[in-house]
């Protein structure tokens, strides 16, 4: 009794399958090559015979046509007929998601190609620029081991060699110093990061003072009486420490402390002073030194 079944179902389903190919799905009728009974295609893509379309349509006439499966809008002229004898189909809509799928793939890889490449170009960039900072530090700490004063020698020569390769000032930042007159002479600690202005704060009263301004923040930081007549000369020790010489038309060479402004040494000459230096190879014997200038050098206005 079950082997007798089984071929019947098997001959059933294949004759199902075989209908649903050559006969509308909505009265069951056949195709035919030409009549009513040709078939017929909505936009959407769905499949009918053309007789059932138009009483479909014809049902509710004045309003809007529905397909029957999807329940798409249509039109009248949009109903296209076709002339075949047989219509059969083969389910590929696993094959066309793969497909898609493999492009995407491909897709991705493509982009990851590009940010791979990318990145090799930034890793490499950054690593020729680890090796010049680092050779430069290696540079930096040798000479530092040596003179300090021969690295400052060094440092003032690679910016003016910098300066002659071309114009390479830039605006960075300014400082409001207030309404004070004759300010002409400032000198700069890099070490410290303080630089130390000379300005007249009143006509009235002859007496020029030094102002200090912080590098980091550009803020004034205090000042302090210098000199009775005018400063023509302000140089930072070139150890890296926090004093400063200072000379005037006053006759006196003095040095300070910038951190406190207080008062270290005091050289009296006997004429007005216009500039003043420290000895790089010994700076520590500046004041030594600018007695044996006053002994040795003719100043002249």
């Amino acid at each position: 009794m079950g082997d007798n079944c089984a071929p019947e179902c098997i001959s059933l389903s294949s004759s199902e399958h075989y209908n649903e190919s050559q006969y509308c799905t909505v009265c069951f009728e056949s195709y035919t090559t030409a009549g009513e009974r040709r078939p017929a295609c909505l936009p959407c893509g769905h499949l009918y015979c053309l007789r059932c379309i138009e009483i479909w349509r014809l049902e509710n006439p004045g309003r809007v046509s529905l397909c029957p499966t999807c329940k798409r809008r249509f039109r009248k002229r949009e109903i296209r007929t076709h002339y075949v004898q047989g219509i059969k189909a083969v389910d590929n809509s696993e094959l066309m998601n793969a497909l898609k799928t493999i492009q995407d793939y491909k897709e991705r890889i493509k982009r990851t190609e590009m940010e791979l490449a990318n990145a090799k170009y930034e890793v490499a960039h950054h690593r020729a620029q680890y090796e010049i900072l680092h050779s430069r530090l290696q540079n930096l700490e040798s000479r530092k081991l040596q003179d300090p004063a021969v690295e400052l020698l060094a440092c003032s020569q690679q910016s003016a060699s910098q300066n002659n390769a071309g114009p390479r000032a830039k605006y960075k930042a300014s400082v409001y110093v207030g309404e004070h007159q004759s300010c002409r002479i400032m000198a700069v600690n890099p070490a410290k990061a303080t630089m130390v202005i000379s300005y007249l704060p009143q006509p009235l009263f002859p007496c020029y003072c030094g102002l200090k301004v912080d590098l980091h923040t550009m803020r004034t930081a205090g000042q302090a009486n210098l000199h009775a007549l005018q400063i023509r000369d302000m140089q930072f020790c070139p150890t890296g420490d926090s004093t400063f010489m200072t000379c005037s038309v006053d006759k006196h060479v003095k040095i300070y402390n910038s951190d406190d402004f207080q008062l270290i040494a005091n050289i009296s000459l006997k004429s007005a002073v216009w500039s003043c230096c420290y000895d790089f190879d010994q700076p520590h014997r500046c004041s030594q030194e600018l007695r044996l200038v006053r002994f040795n050098f003719t100043i002249f206005e």
